[in-house]
């Protein structure tokens, strides 16, 4: 009698177990990283520290930025900001913290901290962490930052980010500098080739095709 009572509890506890175990398994599951691609605007002045955008030591963007721009996919994919519970709308705002970014601290703040991009999505507040950028320069007027991080937020895993700014300030210093930002997760590459680099390709490329219709 006490064996079979002992067998009965033993595989209750087993069962409760395993259904614990799928219960959390299941959670889990539901949660993935996010598959976003999002763009948004300055509405205002942009300012850098600098002789031009080329030696800019800091940007400062103007308290109002919205979204602009939400496509329904991203890299073939459903994109995650677009519909659903973590959808975020056309003209929604933008919080950026600081709203200078400092090209001399690797994140984006000296002196601690780090920049921060701030998305409203149904769910609740989806937050971009900067932890390192890049940056390349096509001429003293225009400058290209790509910043690295993670966003975090109700209903998805912490996912690694980029944000694209493309900076252009028309008519060189003391003109406007207009801005845009591409936030993307999973990040996109930087390593897009030259112009000049893509005409090479194509000319050696346009130089075997030629050679085998010789030979």
């Amino acid at each position: 009698m006490i064996t079979n009572i002992s067998r009965r509890l033993t595989t209750g506890a087993l069962a409760i177990a395993g259904s614990v175990a799928a219960f959390g398994f299941a959670g889990t599951a539901q949660a993935a990283q996010l598959n976003s691609n999002i763009g948004y605007i300055p509405i205002g002045d942009v300012s850098y520290t600098g002789a031009n955008l080329a030696g800019a030591t800091s940007v400062t963007f103007p308290v109002t930025n919205f979204v602009n721009t939400n496509q329904p996919l991203y890299l073939g994919l459903a994109n995650d900001f677009f519909s659903g519970p973590l959808a975020v709308a056309i003209m929604s705002a933008v919080t950026l913290t600081p709203l200078t970014f400092d090209l001399t601290a690797p994140d984006g703040v000296a002196g601690g901290g780090a920049f921060t991009v701030t998305f409203t999505t149904a769910s609740g507040l989806a937050t971009f962490t900067a932890t390192s950028f890049t940056t390349a320069t096509a001429t003293s007027n225009t400058l290209d930052l790509y910043i690295n991080g993670t966003t975090t937020g109700n209903g998805f895993d912490p996912s690694p980010t980029s944000l694209l700014v493309n900076l252009n300030q028309v008519g060189g210093p003391g003109g406007v500098v207009n801005a845009s930002t591409t936030f993307a997760s999973p990040p996109t590459t930087t390593n897009v080739p030259e112009p000049s680099t893509i005409l090479g390709i194509l000319a050696v490329a346009g130089i075997g095709a030629f050679a085998r219709r010789k030979s």
